[in-house]
Formats: C-alpha cells, structure tokens, sequence
C-alpha cells in the first residue's frame, strides 16, 4: 500500500440547508492514527480538526468529539445547535495523519457548509416579529404585530443568555447589546400562548 489515506465530511463539502441539529463525520477510507504512529484519542481531535463560522480565519465551534474503534471516523457533537443560515468550515491537518503502512495524508483536507435557514420551530409568525436594523451596531428594535405576548431570550454563539425578557406585550421592543462584543447573536421569541417559538439570528458589528 503506497496510497495515502483519503478523507470526505459529512454534511459534505458545499452542502447547504444543513440541519442545526446536525453532527459532523470525518470518514477516511482506511484505519488512521498519528503520523508518528500513535493511537488517535479523543482529547487528540482538537488538534487534527478545526471547526470554524465562515472560514479559516473564523471564531472556533465548541464541540466534544469521539473516534470509532477502527479508528475510521471522527464524530464532532456541536455544544450548541448550529446557527441559522451560517457558513460553516472544517479543515482535517495535513501530515499530521497516517494510515497503517505509513502514508501520510500531506495534504489539508476542508470542507464548507451552509445551515438551514429555518430553525424548525414555528414560522407562521417570523414575518410579524421583525429585528432592525440588522445588522447593527448593538441597540436594536424588534417589532411584535403577533398582538400577543412574548418572551425574549437572546444567546451569544455558544448558546450562553445574554438577555432574557418575560411576558412582554408592547409592540416595540428595544434589545441593547451595546456592551457585548461584535458577533452573532440568536434572538429567541417564544409565544406565551402556545409555546410555539422563532428564532432570528441578528449581527452586532
């Protein structure tokens, strides 16, 4: 065996509509372990696997991560539910892997998806709660035409409560995240009536 191992992701590279629930798989297509020979560990995944938003050069997914006793799949478990409509980029190290015989994969492998837009919750009132400006620079105005009452609750990207509103019927409501850092945010409304909720990813920058 002179062949390098392979590897492919799962969602696949240039997938979209990309579940938020969804785990990530790395498959190669033979057992791996170090390029030094060593047994690939789960606390070793960090360093073969980058998980990013955007790209490269994005902030870091906080996932725990396990490998398969045949040492062919790498399963990722995202902390927090994937972000909607949101690029997100993988990277396995080059020349840090090798298959039995000793062939180093030299070379990076990566891959790109895209999430859902839809949070698979309710949608039949996302068009009467309305955020803007979003983007924005932090103060933001969220518009309740629902008549009902709701409850707010925003996140940061790894799923810590920022805000939290309770019972709120006014039909304007203000959202200051002026004192958090730029990012993405997840802007969560739940109807009091029955329970059903929506979820609106808003942008600080």
């Amino acid at each position: 065996d002179h062949n390098a191992p392979t590897v492919s992701f799962t969602p696949a590279d240039g997938s979209t509509n990309v579940p938020l629930d969804a785990v990530v798989k790395i498959t190669f297509n033979e057992p791996v372990h170090h390029a030094n020979g060593e047994i690939i560990a789960r606390e070793d995944i960090p360093e073969l696997v980058t998980f990013k938003l955007n790209d490269e050069n994005g902030e870091d997914v906080e996932y725990e991560a396990m490998v398969d006793m045949w040492k062919e799949v790498i399963t990722l478990f995202p902390e927090n539910n994937l972000v909607p409509d949101q690029q997100y980029y993988l990277e396995v190290d080059g020349g840090a892997i090798a298959d039995n015989s000793g062939n180093v994969m030299e070379n990076t492998a990566s891959a790109t998806f895209i999430t859902t837009e839809h949070t698979g919750v309710d949608k039949s009132h996302s068009r009467e709660l309305v955020v803007h400006p979003n983007p924005g620079n932090g103060v933001f105005k969220l518009n309740n035409e629902t008549g009902k009452q709701v409850d707010f609750q925003v996140m940061d990207i790894h799923g810590r409560e920022i805000i939290k509103l309770t019972y709120v019927d006014e039909p304007t409501v203000t959202i200051n995240l002026s004192d958090q850092p730029d990012g993405v945010y997840l802007l969560k409304m739940k109807m009091t009536d029955n329970g059903k909720s929506v979820i609106v990813k808003i942008i600080k920058q």
